[in-house]
């Protein structure tokens, strides 16, 4: 089930940061709307495969969520029904955020209803709704880190695991709230503070590995 588990948390990883970072924020949106815009229609297929690939992070995220519940139950039921709460409120945020992603689609799919637009218009509507798509993000983010608390705890909690992750996780949790606030009330905040909290948000990356790698310890008395 901890392996499983495991597996489902890469998916997750992997395919939310292709269609993030290496798609979304390394190739296609430059700031440029034209630039942007030209982008996008030289690599459409990329575009979509991101948009595949948000599909595939969320249903994974779920999958993830789901079988964490059933693994924790018997330690909490209430910290785990937390857990996928939190979790059951950020999926549907995301997926209806991916509207924004395919309104860029529809924008520059050369419909006629199009010809109404200049290209200047049709450029500043497509950033609009990337800045869309990053505010629902940031809006999702917040219980991306509140499921974290319930989790770490439980991973604290279990003697499944080494509790140093169950507070890296709380930690992680913590940060990546205090990022989405950042993101809203200092919307162009950077600096070491920025790279701290990302540095926190390491600590998926190895309770997936360990996931993967170790499973989970059924004999919790050989573990501190």
């Amino acid at each position: 089930m901890a392996r499983l588990a495991g597996l489902f948390y890469l998916l997750n990883i992997v395919f939310g940061i292709f269609a993030h970072k290496v798609v979304r924020e390394s190739v296609l949106i430059i700031g440029d709307a034209a630039l942007t815009v030209s982008n996008v229609l030289a690599s459409e297929s990329l575009f979509r495969m991101a948009f595949a690939s948000d599909l595939v992070m969320i249903l994974s995220y779920l999958l993830l969520a789901a079988t964490l519940y059933t693994l924790f139950k018997d330690v909490s039921k209430n910290q785990a029904s937390l857990m996928m709460l939190f979790v059951l409120i950020a999926t549907p945020i995301l997926a209806v955020n991916l509207i924004n992603h395919a309104n860029v689609l529809s924008l520059l799919g050369g419909a006629d209803y199009l010809n109404a637009f200049t290209s200047a218009q049709i450029g500043a509507n497509v950033m609009l709704s990337f800045e869309a798509f990053h505010s629902g993000v940031i809006i999702a983010q917040i219980f991306f880190g509140a499921w974290l608390l319930p989790l770490g705890y439980l991973v604290y909690k279990s003697g499944y695991f080494p509790k140093v992750l169950g507070g890296l996780l709380v930690i992680g949790g913590i940060g990546m709230m205090g990022d989405t606030f950042l993101n809203i009330l200092y919307p162009s905040y950077e600096g070491i503070l920025k790279s701290v909290i990302e540095v926190l948000g390491l600590s998926e990356l190895v309770f997936c590995a360990w996931l993967l790698v170790k499973g989970a310890n059924v004999n919790p008395s050989t573990e501190s």
